[in-house]
């Protein structure tokens, strides 16, 4: 069963908790992600220019949307990561999980925040991994980008 709710979509799980439909983008240049820091919850947190799909939207108008909305850019590119990843985040608009779709997306410019975020920048993966980032943010760049020795107890240090 599919329900619609506010702006966005949500699904039904079989324990009855809810799954809203998330799309978000890996924005990188040089090698360094785009995150920008939330000023509304997760109040100080960075993240990815992500968000809950609205009715109908497809994945790729979503994550168009959000980059315009959150960090004031255009994907000249998208390419698809991700899809059908669910994590267990709740947020404020009731949902308990988030089924993600990612794009990477290819940029021109620099971003010019909307009202969610108060501060961004281009981080490496040193960088991001000192950082306080959203769960969902945290998971996908362990997994897109290689985790620094400090995050992967297996890995060897550098010479």
């Amino acid at each position: 069963m599919r329900w619609r709710f506010n702006a966005g979509s949500f699904r039904e799980a079989p324990v009855g908790e809810l799954i809203h439909e998330t799309v978000g983008a890996i924005v990188e240049r040089r090698g360094r992600c785009l995150l920008f820091r939330r000023r509304l919850f997760p109040v100080g947190e960075y993240t990815l220019p992500a968000g809950h799909r609205e009715g109908d939207e497809s994945p790729e108008a979503c994550v168009r949307r959000e980059m315009a909305e959150e960090v004031g850019l255009e994907p000249r590119s998208l390419r698809l990561l991700a899809e059908n990843v669910l994590l267990r985040d709740a947020c404020r608009r009731g949902a308990d999980y988030h089924l993600w779709t990612l794009f990477g997306a290819e940029t021109a410019g620099e971003p010019s925040l909307g009202e969610e975020g108060d501060r961004w920048g281009w981080y490496g993966t040193e960088e991001w991994a000192a950082l306080p980032l959203t769960p969902p943010t945290r998971h996908f760049l362990l997994r897109e980008a290689p985790a620094p020795p400090s995050l992967n107890p297996g890995a060897r240090g550098r010479p």
